[in-house]
């Protein structure tokens, strides 16, 4: 039985009590586990939620005629959009930037590996 120092007088005094052999040991208060729980919790719905953004994102460039969605890799980190891949044009590039900076939910967009081919000049 654990208790406070209130324990034995508390015995004492109810009636019919003769003798109270004291042998409470109190214990000590157990590690909070409230914490690590909060952040397993908190990091499973980063996890949740990055992969949500990541699917809207690819989703979007997809349905999207004006790129080509299918060329675009797209990884999400703490809403962080990262997209790499290779299109036909600067304003394709462009217009994917655009399109995931509208997703709810994400941050930024990384698209240093977003990158288009210059067409090469005719031969003269």
């Amino acid at each position: 039985m654990t208790g406070d120092g209130n324990s034995h007088r508390l015995a004492m005094n109810t009636r019919g009590v003769v003798s109270v052999s004291n042998a409470l040991v109190i214990a000590a208060p157990k590690p909070a586990l409230k914490g690590t729980a909060i952040a397993v919790a908190d990091d499973a719905e980063r996890k949740i939620s990055d992969a949500w953004i990541t699917t809207k994102v690819k989703s979007t460039l997809l349905y999207s005629s004006n790129v080509a969605g299918s060329d675009i890799t797209v990884t999400t980190t703490a809403g962080v959009v990262t997209m790499e891949g290779k299109l036909s044009s600067g304003a394709e590039r462009a217009l994917a930037i655009e399109l995931a900076q509208n997703v709810r939910g994400v941050k930024s967009v990384q698209a240093k590996g977003l990158t288009f081919a210059t067409p090469s000049p005719k031969p003269r």
